[in-house]
This record gives structure tokens, sequence and C-alpha cells, in this order.
């Protein structure tokens, strides 16, 4: 990874990102080789951790809408956003900001950056999510934003297990991994 980072603006953030993330998603096979399967959490948060992680994400989520004059960010989850723990997931709508590729990164972002590319891999080897590629790239994507790094809350609610979703009754529901499916 150092040599596909080396020397590219922003590469050395990113490099720093990039262990943290593979320290969670891959397993270690029998063969000394790695998988990325589904992660085994080390330790699950309280209720109360997960909440902060949650209203912080959806703080930053609608501070990075207002920057980008989208309305797309939190769209009905409130302000401050209701949170139910519950096993009601509907992850129609999962709080990874739809427009961040889009306006954002016009906006802020250095699209030219080869390691822009990164984004698909992280999106398949992270669970099919896009909070891992905006965590990893905010170094690439970050640009003038003031936003210091809002795609850490979710990272972290991602590393240790959560589950949650804005369902359409527009409140976000999480569950931990001890919670039954």
């Amino acid at each position: 990874m150092a040599d596909l980072c080396e020397g590219q603006p922003h590469g050395e953030a990113v490099l720093k990102r990039l262990p943290e993330f593979f320290q969670v998603a891959a397993e270690t096979g029998e063969s000394g080789g790695s998988s990325f399967q589904e992660k085994a959490v080390d330790e699950e948060p309280t209720d109360e951790q997960a909440r902060e992680w949650l209203l912080q994400y959806a703080a930053n989520m609608l501070a990075l809408s207002k920057l980008c004059d989208c309305e797309d960010g939190v769209n009905g989850a409130g302000d401050p956003p209701e949170l139910h723990r519950s096993n009601e997931l509907d992850n129609s709508y999962g709080l990874t900001i739809s427009f961040f590729s889009d306006v954002h990164e016009d906006k802020f972002g250095d699209n030219e950056n080869p390691l822009f590319y990164l984004t698909e891999p992280l999106y398949d080897s992270g669970g099919c999510t896009y909070i891992i590629p905006c965590y990893v790239l905010w170094p690439i994507n970050c640009g003038d934003s003031p936003l210091d790094d809002p795609f850490k809350p979710a990272f972290e609610l991602w590393k240790h297990g959560v589950d949650w979703a804005i369902n359409t009754d527009g409140q976000f529901h999480y569950r931990l991994p001890s919670d039954p499916e």
C-alpha cells in the first residue's frame, strides 16, 4: 500500500487510515493469506457510545449538507434526530451521504488524485458500505472544507458492528451486535 500512496497528494494521510481499516476488515486465513469476511467485533460499544456516535455523525452530515448547499444530507432525520434501538433497519436510506461523491468532491475534492480509484475496492471490501471509502479517502476529498473528519463516527460504528439506518419514518434505527436480528 505504501507504494500506491507514495508521492500522491495526501497519500501519507490515506496511508495512515488504510491499516486501521484492514485491521478490522481482513481476517487472516490458515494459509497466511487474508480474506474479507464478516468482521468479528472485539469490543461491543455501550448503547450510550453508539448513540453518541450516531448523533455526532448526523450532526456532521447536516453540516456537510449545509456546506454543500444540498438538502439530501440528513433528509428527514431531524435536528437532532430521534434514535431508536430496534431491529427495524430499512437500509433504503443509510445516511452515507448519497450526494457526497457528486457535490462535495466536485466542490472540494481531488478527483484527479489516483487514490480516488480506491473508492470501489474499499466499498467492496468494507461490506458494501460507502462509509469506508468516505472515511479512508477523506484526506483527498476534504479540500478547503472546514469539517475535520465527518465520517469518523460512522467508521467507529462500522468498526464496532453497530448497524443503523434512517427508516421511512425519518428516524434513526440502530442495533448493537448482540441485539437479536
